[in-house]
């Protein structure tokens, strides 16, 4: 059986378009972005963070390692401890969410004690 598909169609320009076209955030560069601000000197500014279970996983990490994460819409503050971070009471909880997983493993050896990721 052949498939068919609607014949292409053609759009054509009215006239010069003058606009600002914002594309939404990618929960794959928030979560690399979060844990290189988490581990720089000074105060780090993320915008068009996504939020998405993944990323909300990764934040709630960081904040368990002692980083300080302000959330205003999709900007996020970050306080980086300059590599310097802290081991939590509890596993940290990467939920399904592959891209945190793999960061915590890399970024919780430099915390002061073991650190448990599940």
């Amino acid at each position: 059986m052949a498939l068919s598909y609607p014949p292409e169609i053609a759009i054509r320009p009215r006239g010069p378009l003058d606009a600002v076209v914002r594309v939404p955030g990618s929960k794959s560069i928030t979560n690399r972005a979060a844990p290189i601000a988490a581990l720089a000197n000074g105060t780090s500014t993320l915008r068009g963070c996504l939020e998405s279970d993944d990323t909300e996983a990764m934040r709630e990490a960081l904040r368990a390692l002692g980083v300080s994460v302000d959330v205003r819409g999709d900007t996020w503050t970050v306080r980086g401890r300059n590599g310097v971070l802290h081991a939590p009471h509890a596993k940290l909880d990467a939920r399904a969410s592959g891209t945190t997983a793999r960061f915590l493993c890399a970024v919780a050896t430099l915390a002061d004690a073991p650190v448990v990721i599940d």
